[in-house]
């Protein structure tokens, strides 16, 4: 079950590098103008054939305002048919649809982009609830970032409240898995972080991230994952032997949870 990690690998970030150039520069990136450098950075973007951006911001100086776009109305409508939805009016509607992270989500929830860059000034959480819709009710809500180790590529994340029930690290961890996976095209190997490794200490909040695993198991997910573990025992394959033998994902971890 376990692989090596001696083995030659392609520098990490090329695969990065290889989605990019999939694109041809013809993919459509709402981008939020919520400061000079987002402004210059989609200026760039469209030099370098990058992408194709389209500034969403507030004024002259972009390519969509929220406020004046002659297709606000359809968003709104469309903010309304989201998740959570039904519990807006088409005051509050047009009240969140007119922010511009709002309107670029919107955008690519409605085809008019493929994706969007936002959360620059925009609180991350904010960013996620224009993501997801107007409901972060349940669990499945994670927030995750990419970042460059070695010569590996990992992705490291958390639920989107500050103190998550098992259930939502568990949703979490599903979502975040199954995100790296469909980006990177690799298996995830999702370890559970904590300050306990397999039971080494006894603590609720290490029981919760016990409890978390067993429910992500039930579903029966088809990549590896493990918990709970220590970051070290996670990524070191030399800690790994001592403090986590026969774990699937310690020592060779490539998503990290953390609780």
């Amino acid at each position: 079950m376990r692989q090596s990690l001696g083995q030659p690998q392609p520098d990490a970030f090329s695969r990065i590098d290889e989605l990019r150039a999939g694109l041809e520069g013809t993919a459509r990136i709402a981008i939020v103008a919520d400061r000079p450098e987002a402004t210059e950075a989609a200026r760039l973007a469209a030099k370098l054939s990058i992408c194709r951006p389209i500034l969403i911001g507030k004024g002259d100086r972009v390519d969509i305002d929220p406020e004046r776009d002659a297709r606000r109305l359809e968003m709104f409508d469309l903010l309304l048919r989201l998740p959570g939805g039904r519990r807006l009016g088409m005051r509050e509607a047009e009240r969140l649809g007119s922010d511009p992270t709002w309107y670029a989500l919107l955008m690519v929830a409605s085809g008019r982009a493929g994706s969007a860059l936002a959360g620059s000034i925009a609180v991350t959480t904010e960013a996620a609830r224009a993501i997801l819709g107007p409901s972060l009710d349940g669990p499945g809500v994670g927030l995750a970032w990419l970042v460059e180790l070695g010569d590996r590529l990992l992705a490291y994340g958390m639920a989107s409240e500050p103190e998550p029930s098992a259930e939502e690290l568990a949703g979490a961890g599903s979502v975040i898995a199954e995100g790296f996976s469909h980006l990177l095209r690799e298996p995830p190997r999702l370890a559970f972080l904590s300050f306990s490794t397999l039971g080494s200490r006894a603590h609720s909040r290490a029981e919760k991230v016990r409890m978390a695993r067993e429910i992500l198991a039930e579903g029966e997910p088809e990549y590896l994952f493990d918990g709970e573990l220590e970051v070290d025992a996670a990524l070191s394959p030399q800690l790994a032997d001592g403090s986590a033998m026969g774990s699937p994902v310690a020592g060779q971890a490539n998503v990290l949870l953390f609780p």
